[in-house]
């Protein structure tokens, strides 16, 4: 008996495999950021009539922050040279300064001032200070009663 054999060939298709190399970029955008931490209030207290009434804009006593994380200036609008109370009105004389670090800078009237505020790191936050003068001689020629007046900070990006 003969027997026949089939060969059966099984073959095996080898195909390459194809990469296909894409890339993921991430992207995101840090927005400018400004922002004074609030209200501040310059109190003088009780006023005397003998001797100028003088708080240092530079010496820390009366301050807010301001957090940015780009170049800004500050500036104030609507600064009073006047404050009004129930009695009338009394002179004053606004100054503003600015603390970067440990140092003060030289503290100049409000009134047209421009403060400028370098990004130290990726947010830095800086000291504005305020003071001013009342003169004992305006004291003494205003009625009895409590002053006031207000004016804005404003911080834009340079």
């Amino acid at each position: 008996m003969i027997r026949k054999m089939m060969l059966t060939a099984v073959a095996m298709l080898v195909l390459p495999v194809m990469a296909s190399a894409q890339t993921v970029t991430a992207t995101a955008t840090v927005s400018q950021f400004a922002e004074v931490a609030g209200d501040v209030t310059l109190a003088f207290g009780t006023l005397s009539a003998t001797v100028d009434n003088v708080i240092d804009a530079a010496d820390g006593s009366v301050t807010t922050t301001v957090s940015y994380n780009h170049d800004v200036d500050v500036t104030f609008t609507g600064v009073p040279s006047i404050l009004t109370g129930t009695g009338g009105t009394l002179a004053i004389s606004l100054m503003c300064a600015t603390q970067e670090g440990a140092t003060w800078s030289t503290a100049v009237a409000c009134d047209g001032a421009s403060l400028p505020l370098d990004v130290g790191s990726a947010l830095t936050v800086a000291t504005l200070g305020f003071g001013g003068t009342i003169l004992a001689a305006d004291v003494a020629n205003a009625p009895a009663g409590d002053y006031s007046a207000t004016f804005d900070i404003t911080v834009t990006a340079r």
